[in-house]
């Protein structure tokens, strides 16, 4: 599958528009490096300064994702928002463009940011499968002096039996290999 990186994209508080599309069941991986301070403090303490993974409080109902971690990197595809984070993946269930925001009811008052970067990788492109070969053996030669069996004048079954499957799976490779070269993509 052919994975495609877009980014970065800084996100501080309000909606960051990608202009990635993607489809219903793409997979999308969000990886973020830096720290949202969040605003907020009284004299400059108590404002929580957090990773996109946010913190693991309740999240208010007037956050716009209450479902998801408080404070933390969001995703939007469609109508419906997704769990962003430090590494996180998701599926959207619809297709849509990528919007990203904190999870935070008051983004006006943030500072600093995150850096994120997006991977995407396509549902429906088909896994690259090398063809497989079957090894070449050398068809066995006999020394000098004895048949084309085990030892002079053999029919056990160990040496001879042995040396008709070498000669058959030889036989195998050498048309296999015959035949990738006559074919043409």
């Amino acid at each position: 599958m052919a994975t495609k990186q877009y980014g970065p994209f800084g996100v501080v508080g309000a909606e960051v528009v990608t202009g990635i599309q993607v489809q219903a069941g793409d997979i999308v991986r969000t990886v973020s490096e830096g720290l949202v301070d969040f605003g907020g403090a009284i004299l400059g303490g108590g404002a929580p300064i957090l990773n996109a993974d946010g913190d693991s409080w309740s999240t208010p109902g007037s956050y716009p994702a209450p479902s998801l971690r408080k404070n933390s990197l969001i995703c939007k595809v469609g109508v419906r928002w997704y769990q962003g984070g430090t590494d996180k993946t998701f599926t959207p269930s619809e297709s849509g463009e990528i919007i990203l925001r904190t999870n935070d009811d008051n983004p006006g008052d943030n500072s600093r940011g995150w850096t994120v970067n997006l991977y995407v990788t396509p549902v429906g492109d088909p896994p690259v499968i090398p063809p497989v070969v079957p090894p070449v053996v050398p068809p066995v030669v006999p020394p000098v002096g004895q048949s084309g069996s085990g030892h002079a004048g053999c029919s056990c079954s160990c040496c001879c039996a042995n040396q008709a499957i070498v000669a058959q799976v030889a036989m195998t490779a050498i048309t296999a290999i015959t035949a990738m070269g006559q074919r043409h993509d």
